[in-house]
């Protein structure tokens, strides 16, 4: 495992036992599953392989229960996200075959609505399937592996989308990036004040 996936790893369980919130990442991704997402995504990065065969999200207390605690955060704190399942990232990838410029084709618009719009680091005509989503909150905001970016883009880049507008835009530049914003702040502006 990198580094950097061990740091975020222990900090994260540090940073939720402050919160009074045990965590207990004792699930992982299989053998298999690491297989097929290889498969379906050969760009995808090493240090998310890494990050999924350590955990794919799930906590289970001392009562035998899980859930999904948040697991990532950008923007100092203002959105956090939980891990999407290991099933939902291979079936994204698998149905995955319209495109944004299909779905948003006002966003091709030199006019577009800026509240309404994706940025230029990406390519609206990629398949959707192209990325991985791999953390969401309640179905308004999203996060984005980057496997096509647009020529001004880079390949891994994190994307966020926010729902209503409908809106992405540019995070960092890998996983690897986002995973140390929040270990070089000691997980300072991890949660949110929903998280309080």
């Amino acid at each position: 495992m990198s580094d950097i996936v061990n740091d975020y790893i222990n900090g994260l369980i540090k940073a939720h036992k402050e919160k009074n919130k045990d965590i207990n990442l004792i699930t992982h991704a299989s053998e298999n599953e690491i297989k097929r997402i290889r498969n379906l995504y050969p760009d995808v990065p090493e240090d998310f392989i890494d990050f999924i065969s350590k955990t794919d999200g799930v906590t289970v207390d001392k009562d035998g229960f899980s859930h999904r605690p948040s697991l990532f955060s950008i923007y100092e704190g203002h959105v956090t996200y939980r891990m999407v399942s290991i099933n939902e990232i291979i079936h994204d990838a698998e149905s995955g075959d319209i495109t944004l410029a299909e779905i948003y084709p006002w966003f091709l618009d030199e006019d577009a609505d800026d509240d309404e719009s994706a940025c230029v680091e990406m390519d609206l005509h990629a398949r959707i399937g192209d990325r991985i989503l791999f953390a969401e909150n309640s179905g308004v905001y999203a996060l984005y592996i980057d496997l096509k970016p647009s020529k001004l883009g880079t390949v891994g880049q994190i994307i966020s989308y926010v729902h209503d507008p409908d809106s992405y835009s540019l995070v960092c530049n890998s996983f690897s990036d986002l995973l140390k914003q929040s270990v070089d702040s000691d997980f300072k502006y991890f949660f949110s004040e929903f998280d309080e």
